[in-house]
């Protein structure tokens, strides 16, 4: 800390000592407006909103006739809800200073709250007319006009109304902190790119206009332009834990791991680590490979979060990695007990009990993934893979019928083929695999997975060099 910022501590804590022990007596504190705004600032930074506005309470009874302090306490209310005593407020501090345009935008946010959104949205309109030429102040007021959009679940409005503030004054950090929320609700996706890329080009060092930027680009499925939007926004404000965090996730879907783990350990960098971020860096390094790094961090994580089922999941997986067998069955079952709806717990456990021999057991845990999400292909395909490696293929067929009646899929195409190729129903098993390389020729391999005694098959083989280029 330097000296200036040493002082300014020290004057702020000398500050508060004083406040206190008035407080305590119950005796009046006579400082300056500027200093009793201090301490409103400091506990409202301390989240003691009661503290700030016993505050203004005194700061009033000696300051009287400060509209700042008037305005202030009227901010506290409102935010506590006590909008009617908020607008006895703002009526006293506009008589003192009537042009200040911080009172009547919180008139409107006290309207709105009370309900009265015409009259909030009136008085807005009033203040536009008077400011035209004055571009901060008209970005100001679209800003609170976009707070009552979003009181009445007017998104598109909310949207329109916050675009309007950040072309009227890009630097406005509350509205584009805020128009993400109104893009979500309403879908502006394409909008909100344009919006941003012309705030871009107006101010390319705006961390936030590029965040933005980075969300849209991924709800239209633009992965790799929100990945680099994200980077652009944490390169230009690297304390900015967000963007890591997002890019972080957007990698991890791609399964750019590395990268990951790169935007994952700046957080860490940056900011005191919790359970959750310590878990994303040990899942990465569990999905490259470096399992003895991940268990560490695994563990840390568990050291904070004890109680967390999916910290035990990634351990049973990293210790299944290693051929672990009871460790990893011990993690996936204290995994289940805390969590005993997530069907990706029992198809991991499933894959154990099947490597190790423990069939039955195997099939119970296939058979409790699938009941919980039904609708997922995936977990369908892992159980009929089980089954048709235990030469079980009628009984994979009747998983089969199930699956369809709640999946749909390529994937169970290509498992129905195999099976009938299994067993020996060649002609039925060829119409449902070309059914199945019309709807997704690029699964095609999981065919051979299922069935690999036919991968040299010549039927098998002419029909997928008949659709590969068809």
């Amino acid at each position: 800390m330097n000296h200036y910022h040493s002082e300014k501590k020290k004057t702020l804590d000398e500050l508060i000592n004083r406040y206190e022990c008035m407080s305590q007596k119950g005796t009046v504190l006579i400082i300056e407006e500027t200093e009793y705004l201090t301490l409103i600032d400091y506990y409202e930074q301390e989240c003691s909103q009661e503290r700030a506005l016993e505050v203004t309470n005194f700061a009033i009874s000696t300051h009287c006739k400060s509209a700042r302090l008037l305005t202030t306490q009227a901010r506290l209310l409102i935010d506590t809800r006590n909008e009617e005593m908020a607008l006895r407020q703002l009526r006293r501090a506009e008589a003192l200073e009537p042009s200040l345009l911080e009172i009547n935008l919180l008139k409107a946010e006290a309207l709105s709250k009370l309900n009265h959104h015409n009259e909030a949205m009136s008085l807005l309109g009033d203040l536009k007319e008077g400011r035209t030429s004055k571009k901060d102040d008209l970005s100001k007021i679209f800003l609170q006009e976009s707070r009552i959009y979003e009181k009445l679940e007017s998104y598109e409005q909310m949207f329109y109304a916050l675009k309007e503030a950040l072309y009227q004054n890009p630097t406005n950090q509350a509205a584009l902190k805020q128009i993400w929320l109104s893009v979500e609700l309403s879908r502006k996706y394409n909008e909100s790119i344009t919006l941003h890329q012309d705030l871009i080009d107006q101010d390319p060092y705006s961390y936030l206009a590029w965040f933005n930027l980075g969300h849209a680009y991924y709800y239209l499925l633009e992965y790799d332009k929100a990945i680099e939007a994200f980077e652009f926004a944490f390169l230009i404000n690297d304390k900015f834990e967000f963007a890591y965090r997002d890019c972080a996730e957007v990698c991890m879907q791609l399964k750019r791991y590395d990268k990951a783990l790169k935007c994952y350990l700046a957080v860490a960098d940056h900011f005191p680590p919790d359970g959750d971020l310590l878990i994303h860096i040990g899942e990465c390094h569990k999905h490259l490979g470096k399992i003895s790094q991940a268990k560490i961090v695994l563990y840390r994580a568990l050291a904070m979060e004890p109680q967390n089922e999916e910290i035990y999941f990634h351990l049973g997986d990293c210790y299944a990695q290693e051929q672990g067998w009871g460790s990893a069955i011990y993690f996936l079952k204290k995994a289940i007990k805390l969590e005993g709806r997530r069907e990706d717990y029992y198809s991991k456990l499933a894959e154990i009990y099947f490597f190790i021999g423990e069939y039955e057991k195997a099939r119970t845990m296939f058979d409790k993934s699938v009941t919980i999400a039904p609708e997922e292909a995936s977990y369908w395909i892992a159980y009929i893979s089980f089954l048709l490696n235990l030469g079980e293929v009628n009984q994979a067929l009747e998983v089969l019928e199930m699956a369809q009646d709640n999946a749909v899929g390529a994937e169970l195409l290509y498992a129905k083929a195999a099976c009938f190729f299994l067993l020996g129903e060649r002609k039925t098993g060829l119409e449902n695999l070309g059914e199945a390389l019309i709807e997704d020729f690029s699964t095609h391999q999981l065919f051979f997975k299922l069935a690999p005694a036919f991968s040299a098959d010549s039927d098998v083989k002419a029909i997928i060099h008949y659709y590969k280029f068809d």
